[in-house]
């Protein structure tokens, strides 16, 4: 026999067969757990029951339901939830077009929310397509969330989360998971925090990943449509990834990031943009290696002291960035490059090895001292308003070459620091400015041993500043690769050995001294420009075998070489041959200034002397003697000789004498039974000795007036 149903509001009595009475309680649909899956090809809304394989029972009213978008599609659907019906309910939710071909949308109107709820087993979200699936709808977490993505996405593609993620009961966390791309775009506001296991996590929004904090066991970050900044903390958990080839926008990381303790693994890829990604919150607790062909930048005070590794790409330390809280110990293995182009200070006292460059860019109020024994084969980089970097220990270079100031025609600062009593043998190339350093010599008694060259295309100068101390020059200096006539200018209260030669090159070299200190040229130098001296001391120990001229508006030279063409001495400059008592050999002379004679009666060669092969033009000069020892004694001293001499006869010689030592006089054409073409200082005879000379003279001349 057939039941019969008496329908109440909430009872249902049936009668059986049997005639016995069964009582059966429902408290509306919604008490019992119902699956199903969509089962049409086409656009329609959750609520119609024939859409559904649980037909007439709609599913996803409860807690645990499993619902599945996974038929097979001829285009791409739209599933809608109607709000205006109800919100649904989903503990498991898999999406994904049977043949992977065309990409759900599971949308909604009305104010329709899909929530998350699994009876605190933790709910489910799996794509199983290679397409895109989207959920527009907003989304509520009352149950921790797992989303699985399937496939290697393409770039666009993947399940997308484009409405707001919020929660209810407490905090929940998202986990990210599977192989493929899980796209969140909304401004959610979920607080328990995101895990990334795997695949790729793409940030739509900056606050795609709520305000809790952000755990990476693997995967990759990815920017979707425009550059995105994530607040979150980070704590790494293992390696991960940040960007891809073909998504065109920075990753940023503004929160802090702690690496867990040990070294970890960030790959950088390579894209269109520049940088492709930057952490810009503090990174602590751990090591860290950049991997990938991108270029990572690194713009807070981080703190960790683990090692630090360039596998490929470029490592910037940028904005107002530091190592190691500024002051940062651990190694530096450089395959790749790194870029320092922080505002703030920074000290490396590691080791940095590898074959890759190490640059100093963009800030010229920063210094990059390196202190360590470094290794690197790599060339080093000032850039033109790249600041300094200051050396303490020969071998902080590497064995690279340094390029210093390497955007040519520009006048910003880039400079090398020298301290601390080292010798340095890499070469040097230095590009051309007006008034900027490119070498200075801060303090102690430092050497570079290696050549130092102009190599930038164009004129220029370049200025070489000893602040304090003595800075050797012990290779050569020339310039290469320049199209421009090029000088360089040594300056500064400290002093600058060059015992090198100085030469052309592929263009003109001149050399300018200035500042307070003393520049001595050992080498014997073939630069064809001019040599000009406004301040302190130049010392020409070597030779000066091609220089058009040396002029000297100021300061003083001298020196034990030898020049071959002219000397031009103003009116208020100073000619003073050798350091001490000494020989300089010069073409010509013009000295309008003072002409600085040393002596001491004390030793062989007691007086300075300037040989002049050429013309001695000391018409408007001033000589002064300088004793440095005792007096002199002997018949003659000469301190000067000439090819010719103006004036010349009678009446000629220098505009004013000062401190002529006593008992000489000067003869302008003194024979020394070689030449007459000599200066000499002449021993006046003792006045007795001159009236015995006059009586016997008078006595001889009386006898022969009686023969």
């Amino acid at each position: 026999m057939k039941p019969k149903f008496l329908s109440f509001p909430s009872i249902i009595k049936a009668i059986n067969g049997t005639g016995l009475a069964t009582a059966v309680f429902f408290c509306g649909h919604s008490a019992l757990a119902a699956n199903g899956n969509w089962n049409v090809d086409a656009a329609g809304t959750w609520s119609t029951a024939t859409n559904w394989s649980s037909n007439p029972t709609v599913p996803g009213t409860t807690a645990g339901d499993v619902v599945s978008f996974s038929n097979n599609i001829a285009a791409a659907r739209t599933a809608t939830i109607d709000g205006a019906v109800a919100s649904r309910t989903v503990g498991t939710l898999n999406i994904g077009d049977a043949d992977n071909t065309h990409g759900f949308t599971l949308a909604a109107s009305g104010g329709g929310t899909l929530t998350f709820n699994n009876s605190g087993a933790g709910a489910f979200l799996n794509e199983t397509g290679s397409v895109t699936d989207t959920i527009s709808a907003a989304v509520v977490l009352a149950d921790n969330l797992t989303i699985n993505a399937a496939g290697v996405q393409a770039a666009g593609s993947g399940l997308t989360l484009s409405g707001i993620i919020s929660e209810t009961g407490g905090a929940k966390v998202i986990t990210v998971g599977g192989t493929g791309a899980v796209n969140l775009s909304g401004a959610n506001t979920y607080s328990g925090g995101t895990i990334l296991n795997s695949g790729q996590l793409h940030i739509g929004n900056n606050s795609a990943l709520g305000t809790g904090t952000v755990t990476v066991n693997g995967g990759a970050f990815l920017p979707r449509t425009a550059p995105r900044t994530l607040a979150n903390a980070i704590l790494v958990g293992a390696d991960f990834s940040v960007g891809a080839t073909g998504y065109n926008n920075e990753m940023n990381f503004s929160g802090a990031v702690n690496l867990g303790g040990v070294a970890r693994t960030i790959t950088v890829a390579d894209t269109t943009i520049d940088p492709d990604s930057t952490f810009s919150g503090v990174i602590s607790n751990g090591g860290l290696t950049k991997a990938g062909s991108g270029r990572m930048v690194l713009s807070g005070v981080n703190t960790y002291a683990g090692d630090t590794t360039v596998s490929a790409g470029i490592l910037t330390i940028g904005g107002a960035g530091q190592l190691g809280s500024g002051n940062y110990a651990g190694n530096i293995s450089n395959s790749g490059s790194i870029q320092f182009n922080s505002s703030a200070n920074q000290v490396f006292s590691g080791v940095i090895s590898g074959s890759g460059t190490l640059t100093k860019n963009t800030s010229a109020t920063s210094v990059l001292s390196l202190t360590g024994a470094n290794t690197f084969s790599g060339n080093t980089v000032i850039n033109a308003g790249g600041g300094a970097i200051a050396i303490s220990h020969g071998s902080a270079l590497g064995t690279g070459i340094v390029n210093i100031g390497a955007n040519p025609g520009t006048d910003s600062v880039a400079k090398l620091q020298l301290s601390n009593n080292i010798t340095v043998a890499n070469a040097m190339n230095l590009a051309g400015g007006v008034t900027s350093t490119r070498l200075e010599n801060v303090s102690g008694s430092n050497t570079i041993s290696g050549a130092v060259n102009f190599a930038y295309v164009g004129g220029g100068t370049t200025n070489i500043v000893s602040s304090a101390g003595t800075l050797n020059l012990t290779g050569n200096l020339s310039a290469v690769t320049v199209t421009g006539a090029r000088t360089f200018t040594f300056s500064g209260a400290g002093d600058v050995n060059s015992s090198g030669v100085i030469s052309d090159g592929s263009a003109t070299v001149g050399v300018v001294k200035a500042g307070g200190g003393t520049l001595t040229l050992g080498g014997n130098s073939t630069y064809a420009g001019a040599t000009t001296v406004s301040g302190g001391t130049l010392l020409v120990n070597g030779s000066l075998g091609n220089s058009a001229s040396v002029n000297v508006t100021g300061g003083t030279l001298g020196g034990n070489g030898s020049i071959t063409n002219g000397i031009t001495i103003g009116s208020s400059a100073v000619l003073s041959p050798g350091p001490a008592i000494d020989s300089l050999a010069v073409g010509s002379a013009s000295v309008s200034g003072t002409f600085l004679v040393d002596y001491d009666g004390t030793g062989v060669g007691s007086i300075d002397l300037l040989q002049v092969g050429g013309l001695l033009d000391i018409t408007a000069a001033t000589v002064d003697f300088n004793q440095l020892g005792a007096g002199l004694s002997g018949a003659y001293h000469i301190f000067a000789t000439y090819g010719s001499i103006s004036p010349a006869g009678p009446g000629g010689g220098f505009a004013n004498v000062v401190d002529l030592p006593d008992g000489y006089s000067i003869d302008y054409a003194f024979n020394d039974g070689v030449s007459s073409n000599n200066i000499a200082l002449v021993a006046v005879p003792e006045p007795a000795v001159s009236m015995l000379l006059g009586v016997v003279g008078s006595f001889c001349l009386l006898r022969r007036r009686r023969a």
